[in-house]
């Protein structure tokens, strides 16, 4: 087992060839857990977030420290980030659909009618409904049953890097068939519609994940800069 300090230099670090391996190579025996100790944030700065030659997530769960992802794999609809002990999240279009590494894993979402995460933000309105069905290891959450309910569409500001970034906040109201509800958090460029940050619960009575796509962010933040000169 990796000790807790060097961990943190190792998500840090994020050594390239780790992300260059596949999902099939890839041996998931540590737990995601790693990633998420007690101690400092990871905190790169703006320069070193444009150098590095694979995008970056920032991660953190409940009060734990936030820890950094490397994107493994992405198509059109899916991203996997892997983190430097080798756990896995999955995002399909935003949403943590799956992840490994955990005692209890996520095993995976199916979207019974269209996730209102598919559509362009200027589509999005207030009452926008979504099913999912939920698959996790433990018995009493497999396949279960949630009702999804855009509540809250709100204007307003992300600050990275000293610099302000203005964004559409998406509140879900996530009723599940076992009678808990939760809300859940996106934040979307107002400029782009691209996501920035999300704040999940995938299921009730679990963590939240507070997800930052901090390579997108310093993108903005990029285009920003050069229409301002």
């Amino acid at each position: 087992m990796l000790n807790a300090s060097l961990c943190r230099l190792m998500l840090v670090a994020a050594p390239v060839f780790l992300f260059g391996c596949t999902s099939t190579t890839l041996a998931y025996k540590d737990t995601l857990e790693l990633a998420f100790i007690k101690g400092p944030d990871v905190d790169l700065t703006l320069a070193e977030i444009q150098q590095r030659p694979v995008p970056a997530l920032y991660a953190r769960k409940n009060d734990t420290a936030r820890a950094m992802l490397g994107l493994l794999e992405s198509s059109e609809t899916q991203q996997q980030w892997l983190s430097a002990d080798s756990g896995l999240l999955v995002m399909q279009q935003g949403r943590l659909v799956k992840m490994l590494g955990f005692d209890q894993q996520l095993v995976g979402m199916t979207v019974l009618q269209q996730d209102w995460l598919s559509k362009p933000l200027h589509q999005l309105h207030l009452g926008d409904k979504s099913q999912l069905i939920t698959d996790w290891t433990a018995v009493q959450f497999r396949g279960m049953l949630s009702q999804i309910e855009i509540v809250a569409l709100e204007q307003e500001t992300l600050s990275y890097f000293g610099s302000k970034l203005a964004v559409t906040r998406v509140d879900e109201q996530v009723q599940f068939s076992s009678g808990e509800v939760v809300v859940n958090s996106f934040w979307f460029s107002s400029v782009n519609g691209m996501l920035l940050k999300s704040k999940q619960q995938p299921l009730p009575n679990w963590s939240v994940f507070e997800l930052e796509y901090i390579s997108d962010i310093a993108k903005n933040l990029s285009v920003i800069g050069k229409s301002s000169l």
